[in-house]
């Protein structure tokens, strides 16, 4: 019971080089990435009910180049991305646990509309620079090892989404048997 706070951060290097041949030439390309990734929570347990908050942040400096027998070609780029997401779940009975959170995520913190990315090229849509999800859940524990949840989820936009959805808004409906050694 009370309030939990949370802070991590995680910061490294990274060097991935590759390398192609084209017939007449070898192409080489370099990355090196410089990377941060912080993240801020908050958890706050009264009774039955659990409220939840978390704010994540991946701030990448990339440098890319790539070398053919004529000439290098360097670029340089920032990538900040992240997001949120903040939840209330309330535990009914000792068996069901009811909850809802609503979560954002963006592929650039700096342009949440996607303007930007869609005018560079990047995404064909605007909503493909975001992704944010409505859920509502019910989980129910058969026993102290076994737990259903079925999870519905309202979506706005397609940047985590794996394949393409139809369009901008999307439901994702999810059930989950999970056993618990």
């Amino acid at each position: 019971m009370g309030l939990r706070l949370g802070v991590s951060s995680l910061s490294g290097q990274v060097k991935l080089t590759t390398s192609r041949n084209l017939g007449l030439f070898q192409l080489a390309t370099v990355t090196d990435s410089d990377a941060q990734i912080s993240t801020y929570s908050a958890e706050y347990t009264k009774d039955k009910l659990t409220l939840l908050a978390e704010y994540s942040i991946y701030d990448q400096d990339n440098k890319i180049s790539t070398r053919t027998p004529l000439s290098t070609v360097t670029m340089t780029n920032r990538s900040i991305l992240g997001g949120w997401y903040s939840s209330v779940s309330y535990r009914m009975t000792s068996e069901f646990e009811t909850s809802a959170y609503y979560s954002a995520f963006y592929w650039d913190l700096r342009d949440k509309k996607g303007t930007n990315a869609l005018g560079a090229g990047i995404f064909s849509k605007d909503y493909m620079a975001w992704q944010k999800d409505l859920a509502m859940t019910g989980r129910y524990d058969i026993d102290q090892n076994w737990m259903v949840k079925l999870e519905g989820h309202w979506m706005d936009g397609t940047a985590l989404a794996v394949g393409t959805p139809s369009g901008r808004y999307w439901t994702l409906w999810a059930f989950k048997a999970i056993y618990s050694f």
